[in-house]
């Protein structure tokens, strides 16, 4: 008898073993599963984004100086949009807006934490890239451009003198980068980062302040 129980015990124990063991199994391909699920493939545009402005590390300005070196984060939350889709948004959406180009040498300091900030705060940021070609072209898309945002951009000092007897100072100017924050059409709140102070002085991370402070206005109306 004691045999048969020790036989009876040990199967038991057998059993009980092989019923854990596959237990933990599954539960590790359902949280791997679950995991896979979460990881979420970096969009064309992010990717896009990325490859644009990592392509001139190594490489150099006009004036033979270098561009600065940066890596920007794969899944970043950029979205390229269209002029159409652009002026759809500053006339009637909600959302965060910005501009600037690859070679912007008061771009390429803020970017990578610029775009990592958006992803920490789940920011999609539109990017309107092709400012700058409007803006050299001076064509109808920058003409409209130039209207609408009027009231949020510098005076034109860099096609006039200040000095000059028929200097206009409703002639206005584009700069990058600029980001704003619109909500239904009307835009709450704006920095154009390349003439702030914080810049001249290398303060990155009171520019990230400032960055921070802009993406807060959209967490709070969308």
């Amino acid at each position: 008898m004691k045999k048969i129980a020790i036989v009876i015990i040990a199967i038991i124990l057998i059993a009980a073993g092989i019923f854990v063991t596959v237990h933990l199994i599954g539960q590790n391909e359902n949280n791997h599963g679950r995991n896979d699920q979460q990881t979420t493939a970096p969009t064309a545009d992010a990717l896009r984004f990325k490859e644009e402005h990592e392509r001139y590390n190594n490489t150099y300005r006009d004036n033979n100086e270098p561009h600065l070196n940066i890596t920007i984060p794969t899944n970043n939350t950029v979205i390229y949009t269209s002029f159409d889709d652009l002026m759809e948004l500053m006339n009637y959406g909600t959302g965060v807006f910005f501009f600037g180009r690859p070679t912007c040498p008061s771009c390429r300091p803020i970017f990578p934490g610029f775009i990592q900030i958006a992803m920490d705060m789940d920011i999609p940021l539109h990017y309107y890239y092709y400012m700058s070609q409007d803006r050299d072209a001076h064509n109808a898309n920058y003409v409209m451009l130039l209207e609408r945002l009027h009231d949020y951009l510098p005076v034109n000092d860099r096609d006039q003198d200040p000095g000059d007897p028929g200097f206009d100072p409703n002639m206005k100017r584009i700069s990058v980068p600029h980001i704003f924050v619109v909500e239904n059409g009307e835009i709450i709140a704006h920095e154009m980062l390349n003439r702030h102070p914080y810049i001249a002085a290398d303060n990155i991370e009171g520019i990230y302040d400032i960055i921070r402070n802009l993406f807060s206005y959209y967490q709070r109306i969308r």
